[in-house]
Formats: structure tokens, sequence, C-alpha cells
């Protein structure tokens, strides 16, 4: 059988609602299109992490998940959230949020997937990506 857009998108949705409970409401992450992925994947390579995959430096982690969130979170028509500065701004601030966010936004961009292959082979029970946050949130 050949696989069809429906079938796909139907397994892979383009988005993904997720409830934040700092903001005390569900939150849209779209996939990122190819280039941006492909943007943070960049990103993500130019992050030093530690043994156990911890991001070092935890500004660069932060900034990081900023970014990620900001090409990530749309609203119920796929417009960005947080693309404008005054927005961006705002978003940096909300750490709880971006916290629990960012997991999610990993996963559904598929950012750590090497990581967790990596973890599975050391048996670890950490997070796939390493930790961003662990001392920011």
């Amino acid at each position: 059988m050949i696989a069809t857009f429906d079938q796909l998108s139907k397994n892979r949705p383009p988005f993904k609602d997720v409830l934040c409970k700092a903001w005390d409401c569900d939150v849209r992450l779209q996939k990122l299109d190819g280039p941006d992925k492909l943007r943070m994947v960049e990103l993500t390579e130019g992050l030093e992490k530690d043994d156990d995959g911890n991001v070092l430096d935890k500004q660069a982690g932060y900034e990081f998940g900023l970014e990620l969130l900001a090409r990530s979170i749309v609203d119920d028509e796929g417009t960005l959230q947080f693309a404008a500065p005054a927005a961006r701004q705002w978003l940096s601030g909300e750490i709880e949020a971006v916290a629990e966010l960012l997991d999610e936004a990993i996963e559904l961009n598929g950012l750590g997937a090497d990581d967790e292959v990596e973890q599975k082979k050391s048996d670890s029970t950490g997070p796939p990506h390493g930790s961003l946050l662990s001392d920011s949130a």
C-alpha cells in the first residue's frame, strides 16, 4: 500500500496541543518546516554538553529553548505567537512555561532523537535531549 498525505498526517500530525500549567491553558506547538528545523539542529550541535547530556552553558540552552518555542507556538490558524521582538521578550521571562513546553517541542520536532539513541545505549534515565533548563527552572 502506498502512503497518502492523509495517512501520514494522521500518524505524524503537523501540530500538538499541550496543556501548559504555568499559563493554565492549552498551547499549540507546530512542527518546524525544513529550514527552521535545520537551523535548530545547527543550534543544538553548537551546545556544549557534559557526559550526561546536560548543557554546560545554561544561558545558551535557554536561548535555544526560546528560539525553538518562538518558532513553534502558534494560534488556531497557525500564526506564530512569539515572532515579534516584544512577544519574544515577554516569552523570555516565562521560565516555568518554557521549561514545560520545551520537552514537548523537542519531541514533536525529533530534535532529541540522536541523543535518545545514545541514552538508551548508556541506560541513562534523564530526558532524551539532556537537561537544557535544569538549573534555570
